[in-house]
């Protein structure tokens, strides 16, 4: 994809250059991005009759947090979703009037999300990003309906219901979704449930990829493969009784969510559909 500056898109849309700024601003430039002051657009770049937004799903953990400050940094749009009470009042300190939309929900209601999907119809969505983490330690022979439940109500639960509620809402979006590794590719002895629920996200994203971008929806499914992230699980005592805390092992979740929305960014014509992150030694 070849890309062109702020004043070449002015003279293709016969604008000024800080009426072309305003429309990046507003995200009304379809695939126009800000990479440090200096907006990238490209070449075929459209004026859409609706202003972007990213739907941020964050867990208990910071993933989800520093995905919202980073793209808020940009001068991107975001509502923020999250059942977890301290998360929503961090991220509505930091990002004060920035921060366009923050729901404390269950991201399993589908109630909950049909009417945020409602809120924000006058929107497409540029990036669906989920960034929840719930890890829960159930060996196959201890697996009750219960945790069973738990541990699918995020990630897959969420998953699935976003993409099908949203999907009215979406116009070459990017949906970038974090993902354990181990537990997605291998299998987690101690983790059955979790394991299997991140084993069906990934299935269903395959398939999502595969139907919906013939139809414009989906521009690309961005999958982050990482090991551990810092967060308080692994200072909580259900961490301490299983596994051995290193925290500087740990992936960082502003540097997770950094080299995600920067590869996305990134200026040439490529698309990278998945990322394998870990932590290297200083």
């Amino acid at each position: 994809m070849n890309y062109i500056s702020i004043s070449q898109a002015a003279t293709k849309f016969n604008v000024s250059d800080r009426y072309v700024r305003k429309l990046c601003t507003e995200g009304m430039i379809v695939g126009a991005v800000k990479v440090g002051n200096v907006w990238i657009i490209p070449e075929n770049a459209t004026i859409s009759s609706k202003p972007s937004i990213n739907i941020i799903f964050g867990g208990d953990d910071d993933v989800g947090f520093e995905f919202a400050v980073y793209l808020i940094e940009k001068g991107e749009k975001v509502c923020f979703i999250s059942n977890s009470e301290s998360q929503i009042l961090k991220i509505v300190k930091h990002a004060q009037s920035k921060l366009l939309f923050v729901y404390n929900i269950d991201a399993s209601n589908e109630d909950e999300i049909k009417k945020i999907q409602k809120d924000l119809s006058k929107y497409q969505i540029s990036k669906l990003i989920f960034a929840e983490n719930n890890a829960r330690f159930d060996k196959a022979e201890d697996n009750t309906l219960g945790s069973i439940i738990k541990n699918f109500r995020s990630p897959i639960y969420s998953t699935v219901l976003a993409t099908s509620i949203f999907y009215p809402l979406m116009m070459n979006t990017t949906i970038i979704a974090i993902l354990h590794t181990k537990a997605t590719t291998v299998g987690l002895p101690n983790e059955t449930a979790f394991s299997a629920a991140y084993h069906g996200m990934n299935g269903f994203l395959d398939s999502v990829n595969a139907a919906l971008q013939k139809e414009d929806k989906i521009n690309n499914i961005l999958k982050v493969y990482t090991g551990s992230i810092e967060s308080k699980f692994w200072y909580s005592e259900d961490a301490k009784n299983v596994v051995n805390i290193a925290m500087e092992n740990k992936i960082p979740p502003k540097d997770l969510a950094t080299i995600a929305i920067d590869t996305l960014n990134s200026k040439n014509s490529l698309a990278v559909s998945e990322i394998h992150v870990r932590r290297i030694k200083k």
